[in-house]
């Protein structure tokens, strides 16, 4: 309710709910939010859930890739940022900084790829 998602026109929030209506969703989306609504796994939608997108998070750059001695793995530092933040936005509980990761990958013939 604080978050002003409603005020804004993106869900309507069911106050007072019946006896028939135990177990419905308290919250319906609007067609203003059907932009932000992603793909909810089966048995998360059975239980009302629906997952929204918050932002982007997208690559801000490299920072190190190293070689292993015999040159068939790597292990890759890079950092992303967050942008084209939603509405939803407002619910985000992760850091709003830049995020670091590092990733190994192994060269497969002459392609390289995520170890299984």
């Amino acid at each position: 309710m604080e978050a002003g998602l409603e005020e804004k026109g993106l869900l309507n929030v069911q106050r007072i709910q019946k006896l028939g209506d135990a177990g419905a969703p308290l919250i319906q989306f609007t067609e203003t939010a059907k932009p932000y609504l992603l793909p909810t796994p089966a048995k998360d939608r059975a239980i009302h859930v629906q997952k929204v997108k918050l932002a982007d998070e997208v690559l801000e750059a490299i920072q190190s890739i190293a070689l292993s001695k015999d040159g068939k793995s790597a292990t890759v530092s890079y950092s992303t940022r967050y942008t084209g933040f939603t509405p939803f936005n407002v619910l985000r509980t992760a850091p709003r900084d830049n995020k670091r990761y590092t990733v190994q990958f192994v060269l497969n013939n002459k392609d390289w790829h995520f170890p299984p």
